[in-house]
């Protein structure tokens, strides 16, 4: 900074010495990694299940099950931006309730009835485990939000502040089924029809702090070669206080939001002869648009004079954020044909509709491009919000300065402000799903059975969620404006699709249907059952999955051309490998009773090769501001050492290999083209039972162990080229990246020992 003669922002420093605990990055040395938490994370679960079965006669049988939970958890959040400092780990309280009735009635022999009904409840909160901080009395920092705690501050490389505002949400929702039952000749009809209604109250608050983001590439030293370690530019850039995007939404986020669905279908089983067994289905689904009482829901319509309008806004305004659709039939068909006394043929195709989660629609979180993020954030209808976004600013912040940086007048589309809006294509049609597959299961002795098989799938109609207004290549890398009327905007705004008609409309996240998905998997299974004592199964899957979007909280990289993302699925596991092995010891012929009869065997083994890993540059190279631009690839991808350096981290990629790609491109590396590090587990079981009073109590110890061989199985790598000299690193191991260290699957081996008492 000394160097081009800029000075350190007040605001920057204060929030350095106030929201980042001083006491946790204070005498750190200047080097990537040098951070790592020790704070311990913590949660429990209290669960109670009461079950009841009353049988009011042999053709009438009544069950009743109710299902209380309460739990907590505080733990790092990665849902876009991370966070390893104690006072931003993710607190999450949650209380569920459900409760459900089954009657089956046998009206005659060959007929019966099943009635079921059910409610569940579900209450979920979410907050940083510190969110009581005033950053206008801590740093001076006037973002203009009400919510209390810190905003979202990340900086490429560094850990991020300010990751979880309060938010959470209410479901209430139930159910209430019919199947009929009926066998004629050869025939085992089934019918039968479902009613679901849902409530939902959605508190999501996600960008209602203010968000700003450092990458490196606004401040005058932006590309200097003198520089080595990208982290310095990234942390210059916060210094100055520069950030390459900066956001928030203003006004109530909260929605109370309803929806009906409902399902009717009919089914036959044909034992056609004694070989032969045909299953034919058909299934109607019908899924009620989410819908709010108040008129508090607006979309993006381009034929529209205001470019928005309310659903059940009035005359002329649709009804539903999206148009109903009522033709969703799906089919369904397999087949089962015992060719010979061992061998047995199955085929099946059937068609199957998705019901979207209603987070696509609001509180869709984690955007990277700091979008609006929910038809309830745009400036329309009985509670309009505003979701701003502005570009890189030099600085984006003054000391207790008097306007807020962020204003609900700026979030109104009028003068020379630009807005963010959310919204779902008005032609969005049901997801849906063919499977296909077939076998061949042939009897091997009297023991064993092998399957050999084909399983796939094509789904289309997937949720996608693109910025239908993305700006041009480089637009934001041209500093010049352009005038309408007396308005003047930034030349990045003129290069949008609708800037003609919408000038104040900057990003348009839309949901659409447009997404598709593909999976071809050749399966084997061998099965033992009483073998010498040894009962086990052995599952081997050698697949590809592949899509255009896996998850509908982020973009493409291009959104005017989802073509160019198709490629592997962000589950996408191309060889898999289980398998299960329970050996009863047989009785020694000497010794105690107690002590040479009971033992039992067992081992679980798991083998896969690791998922994607979607290499992205960190830095807006195409200056369409969509952060997901990905990288150039010039070698190998991976590192040739991959082994645990000073307990740290393991170098999994390979940094030399990739390179961002000129201003104003975007890489060649296609999404998810990099495999991340494989997974292998081997676990086992002593067990020992003891006949306590006869047979009717027994006490059972357990030894078990997992990860018998103490494999190292490494958390996917960090994959973006901001992280500076940390990419590429894996710096925990899978189970902490889940949730779960220490204790997960595959995680260092640890025993457990425990006595159960059965009677």
């Amino acid at each position: 900074m000394t160097k081009y003669h800029v000075q350190p922002s007040q605001v920057s420093q204060n929030i350095l010495s106030t929201l980042w605990d001083p006491s946790a990055i204070a005498s750190l040395p200047g080097a990537p990694g040098n951070y790592s938490s020790s704070a311990p994370q913590a949660g429990y679960s209290h669960n109670i299940v009461t079950h009841l079965d009353h049988n009011f006669s042999d053709k009438s049988h009544l069950s009743a099950i109710w299902y209380f939970g309460q739990g907590y958890a505080d733990a790092p959040s990665c849902v876009f931006v991370c966070s390893y400092l104690p006072e931003y780990f993710q607190t999450v309280p949650s209380h569920i309730q459900n409760y459900n009735t089954v009657w089956n009635y046998t009206l005659r022999p060959n007929l019966s009835n099943q009635l079921a009904a059910g409610v569940n409840y579900f209450m979920q909160d979410f907050a940083d485990l510190n969110h009581s901080q005033n950053p206008l009395t801590l740093a001076g920092l006037n973002t203009g939000a009400s919510l209390s705690g810190s905003p979202q501050i990340a900086i490429n490389g560094f850990d991020s502040i300010g990751v979880t505002p309060t938010s959470g949400r209410n479901d209430i929702s139930g159910q209430i089924a019919d199947t009929i039952s009926w066998t004629v000749g050869k025939h085992q009809f089934r019918f039968g029809a479902e009613y679901r209604r849902a409530y939902i109250d959605l508190y999501y608050n996600w960008g209602a702090r203010g968000a700003f983001n450092f990458n490196g590439a606004v401040g005058p030293w932006a590309g200097d070669k003198s520089v080595s370690d990208s982290n310095v530019l990234t942390l210059a850039d916060f210094m100055a206080g520069y950030p390459y995007t900066s956001g928030i939404t203003l006004g109530t986020q909260e929605r109370f939001i309803y929806t009906h669905t409902g399902s009717v279908f009919a089914e036959d089983s044909w034992q056609v002869n004694s070989k032969l067994n045909v299953n034919l289905g058909v299934r109607y689904d019908y899924q009620q648009p989410y819908y709010t009482n108040n008129p508090n829901l607006s979309i993006f319509d381009p034929t529209s004079s205001a470019g928005l309008v309310v659903a059940s806004g009035g005359s002329g305004t649709p009804d539903y954020i999206y148009n109903s659709n009522k033709v969703d039939i799906s089919p369904r068909v397999g087949l089962s044909y015992q060719a010979s006394p061992g061998t047995v043929i199955r085929a099946n195709f059937g068609m199957y509709y998705d019901q979207p989660a209603g987070q696509a629609y609001f509180g869709n979180i984690g955007i990277p491009n700091g979008g609006a993020g929910g038809v309830n954030n745009n400036p329309a209808g009985s509670q309009p919000n505003e979701s701003i976004v502005v570009g890189a600013t030099t600085p984006i912040w003054t000391s207790n300065q008097a306007t807020p940086i962020f204003t609900p007048a700026q979030g109104q589309p009028t003068g020379s402000n630009v807005v963010s809006i959310y919204s779902v294509s008005r032609n969005f049609q049901t997801p849906y799903v063919n499977l296909y597959g077939l076998n061949i299961e042939q009897q091997m002795g009297k023991s064993w059975q092998l399957t050999l098989g084909y399983v796939g799938s094509a789904s289309r109609h997937n949720l996608v969620l693109q910025d239908i207004n993305q700006n041009a290549l480089g637009g934001d890398q041209n500093s010049s404006t352009v005038t309408v009327g007396s308005n003047t905007f930034p030349y990045q705004q003129s290069t949008r699709p609708y800037f003609s008609k919408y000038p104040n409309f900057g990003i348009i996240n839309q949901i659409n249907s447009a997404a598709s998905a593909s999976y071809n998997a050749l399966q084997a299974t061998l099965k033992s059952s009483s073998w010498h004592g040894l009962t086990s199964q052995f599952t081997y899957a050698w697949s590809h999955n592949l899509d255009d979007s896996s998850v509908f909280n982020t973009i493409p990289q291009n959104s005017l051309n989802l073509s160019g993302d198709w490629g592997n699925a962000n589950n996408d596991i191309r060889n898999h490998f289980s398998g299960y092995l329970g050996y009863d010891v047989p009785a020694f012929a000497r010794g105690p009773r107690a002590l040479t009869r009971g033992w039992e065997v067992n081992s679980i083994l798991k083998f896969q090769n690791g998922q994607p890993v979607n290499i992205l540059t960190g830095q807006d190279n195409s200056g369409t501001a969509e952060g997901e631009d990905r990288a150039n690839i010039t070698g190998s991808a991976i590192n040739s050492d991959r082994s645990v350096q000073s307990h740290a981290y393991a170098q999994y990629l390979n940094p030399a290999s990739f390179a961002v790609p000129a201003a104003a491109t975007y890489g060649n590396l296609r999404r998810n083209q990099v495999v991340g590090p494989g997974f292998g587990d081997v676990d086992l079981s002593l067990i020992k039972s003891t006949p306590i009073y006869k047979e009717r109590v027994r006490a059972q110890f357990r030894v078990e162990m997992f990860n018998v061989f103490n494999r190292v199985n490494l958390a996917q790598p960090l994959n973006n080229l901001g992280y500076g000299g940390a990419f590429g690193w894996s710096t925990s191991t899978i189970g902490v990246s889940y949730g779960a260290p220490g204790i997960g699957s595959g995680e260092p081996y640890n025993t457990q020992l425990a006595l159960k008492i059965i009677f």
